[in-house]
């Protein structure tokens, strides 16, 4: 108790010693202090009268998770190291098109050790999945009623691929036909596939011996549309053309016909598959130039273009001063150049037959800016002729006409026809 005592006696003296310093500048700092000490005397205060056992430790029950077992070791792939890395550098050496192993176009040049044989250890771990795990998307085809009154325009004929079921139909395929209006189809007979259009009594007329009559302009129109249809066909794969203007009567004439030239142009078809020199022989219409050396702006070429129709033109046909000349000459110079500057890299040896100079002059029918020869790898045949294809596309404002032939540039079943 008289530790009590002296311990109350000490607070006040202690509090009249801090009550001097209320007055300064730090008032919140003395109460604090004085809070602090008022505290601790309440506590010791409290010991001193009663002694209270410390309250039990409530502890929280341990709770144990089980844990999942740490999965087993995957078994190791033995292989050896050393070889794959060889197998890995000898594919980088020869993947890249710029050189190596493979050409310029990704054709092996040189026989080297096979990359399976690098790494024979993982080898027969990669399995093929089987026919029944994978699912082939199959295009459908679409069946084309043919008329048996109508007029058959032949475009070209084709192998059937090994890894394609040929038809028992005929089937309709997704380019245009001879009249820019309806879709073409196709017919699969004895191995071959024909690509055929309908061709409506407006646009031409068939007279004797099966030959299509037409007035200049829409033979020269038609002649247009008939290459560029075939360029469009030829992503189809390798095709031999019939003569510009091939027509038969009637769907059972047509079949007759093909039955009783069957074999001949099997054989032109094999012939032609198996061309190494390709011929593309570029050609333009002088009046289309005209028209656009014209109309300078869009909104004048479309004004120009809104009522004419593809390979024809609205503008004069008369002579052209000579400044025009010379400007339209250097633009079909220069646009022979550029075809085959990207035509040239595809091919093995290019040769230039003829292109377009400026003493070359103007024609009313189609006139030639380019014809050349190119050598192309079987491999690359096909990309050969996508590229044709894209620079038809490139240059519509032009209307290009492109032709391309192989060995064999066409067949005309008409020649053997009584």
């Amino acid at each position: 108790m008289g530790e009590l005592l002296l311990e109350l006696n000490r607070r006040d003296s202690l509090k009249k010693q801090l009550g001097s310093l209320e007055d300064q500048a730090v008032p919140t700092v003395v109460h604090t202090i004085a809070d602090n000490i008022e505290i601790l005397v309440n506590r010791l205060a409290l010991e001193n009268r009663t002694r209270v056992d410390k309250p039990p430790v409530i502890r929280s029950p341990k709770v144990n998770i089980p844990l999942p077992e740490p999965p087993s070791e995957a078994p190791r792939l033995v292989t050896s190291e050393p070889k794959v890395e060889s197998g890995i550098e000898q594919v980088e050496e020869s993947i890249p098109f710029g050189g190596g192993a493979f050409g310029r176009y990704g054709v092996r040049q040189s026989a080297e050790a096979p990359v399976e044989e690098a790494v024979p250890e993982i080898s027969h771990l990669i399995q093929a999945p089987s026919p029944e795990e994978v699912d082939v998307p199959v295009r459908s085809r679409i069946p084309y009623t043919v008329p048996d009154d109508a007029l058959i325009y032949l475009h070209a004929a084709s192998l059937i691929g090994p890894e394609e079921k040929p038809a028992d139909a005929p089937f309709m395929l997704e380019e245009k036909g001879i009249d820019s209006r309806h879709f073409a189809f196709a017919w699969d007979c004895k191995g071959l596939r024909y690509y055929l259009s309908l061709l409506p009594p407006d646009v031409g007329s068939v007279g004797r011996g099966g030959a299509l009559l037409l007035s200049k302009r829409d033979g020269m129109r038609l002649r247009g549309v008939h290459e560029s249809v075939l360029n469009d066909f030829r992503l189809h794969g390798i095709l031999l053309p019939f003569s510009f203007g091939t027509v038969v009567e009637g769907w059972a004439g047509f079949k007759a016909e093909i039955e009783k030239q069957s074999t001949r142009i099997s054989e032109a078809v094999r012939l032609v598959a198996a061309s190494k020199w390709w011929t593309v022989t570029v050609s333009v219409l002088d009046a289309r130039f005209m028209e656009l050396q014209q109309s300078d702006t869009p909104e004048k070429r479309r004004a120009m273009d809104r009522h004419r129709t593809s390979y024809t033109s609205n503008g004069p046909t008369g002579r052209m001063d000579l400044k025009t000349l010379e400007r339209i000459l250097t633009k079909q110079r220069r646009l022979a150049e550029t075809i085959h500057h990207e035509l040239e890299p595809l091919s093995d040896r290019a040769e230039v037959r003829s292109m377009v100079t400026l003493q070359s002059g103007t024609s009313d029918e189609w006139k030639t800016i380019l014809k050349a020869t190119y050598e192309i790898r079987p491999s690359i045949v096909n990309r050969f002729y996508r590229l044709v294809t894209d620079i038809q596309y490139q240059h519509f404002l032009q209307e290009l006409m492109i032709a391309m032939t192989g060995d064999i540039e066409k067949i005309n079943i008409g020649e053997s026809r009584s």
